[in-house]
């Protein structure tokens, strides 16, 4: 991803959802870092919680890492807030927004 500096980065690890973004932000960039087993970061329209129909899932096998940039597309635009539910032991996302 050209410019990530550019971009806010927090980290999720598993099984700590969190807010990685407000309302109107664009989630840039993704890197998963999966554990021992298959791992999965989803990202909902959310700002509290893992509600509703994730908008993006990433999945990574044991020991892998997933990149996946958005920025080369404008990113995806959560108009409510951006909410990170990370799953698989020892893994974490990396995420980028802007």
């Amino acid at each position: 991803m050209n410019g990530t500096s550019q971009y806010k980065l927090t980290g999720v690890v598993q099984a700590t959802e969190a807010s990685v973004g407000g309302a109107g932000q664009r989630l840039m960039g993704v890197s998963l870092k999966a554990g021992s087993g298959t791992s999965t970061a989803e990202f909902y329209n959310h700002l509290t919680a893992a509600t509703g129909t994730a908008l993006l899932i990433v999945t990574g096998i044991a020991y892998d890492n997933q990149f996946l940039d958005l920025s080369k597309l404008g990113g995806i635009s959560f108009d409510t807030g951006i909410w990170c539910k990370v799953t698989g032991t020892a893994a974490i996302a990396y995420c980028w927004v802007g």
